[in-house]
């Protein structure tokens, strides 16, 4: 988190990129705190970093998925940690571009994110 906020100080990346990389990380923590409360509560839990499964284009701040892909990577990242009987926790609204750069759905990318994994 320091470096993406010493890089938007410096105005190191384009802003709309630093921004997304920025207001990632509250649904990065909120996925892995719940995925520590599961396992306080007995259950296997696990964190998965949504930009590893929701491919989209680089259109930072309101990007728009690309579904094959995405469903790809979601099947390569989900089906094992549920066949070994895990739950897999994700924080929605945050993806990555083809580049694997942070980048973000826009208003209702949460709602949108379930989708697309479900």
């Amino acid at each position: 988190m320091a470096e993406a906020l010493g890089a938007v100080a410096a105005e190191a990346k384009p802003l709309a990129l630093l921004q997304d990389e920025v207001v990632s990380y509250g649904e990065r923590l909120s996925a892995e705190l719940l995925a520590h409360v599961l396992r306080g509560a007995g259950l296997r839990a696990r964190c998965v970093d949504a930009r590893r499964c929701i491919r989209t284009d680089a259109e930072h701040g309101r990007a728009t998925p690309h579904k094959d892909e995405t469903e790809r990577r979601t099947c390569e990242e989900l089906e094992h940690l549920v066949e070994a009987g895990e739950v897999p926790v994700m924080g929605g609204f945050i993806a990555s571009s083809a580049e694997g750069l942070t980048t973000t759905l826009g208003r209702g990318g949460s709602d949108y994110t379930a989708a697309l994994v479900g």
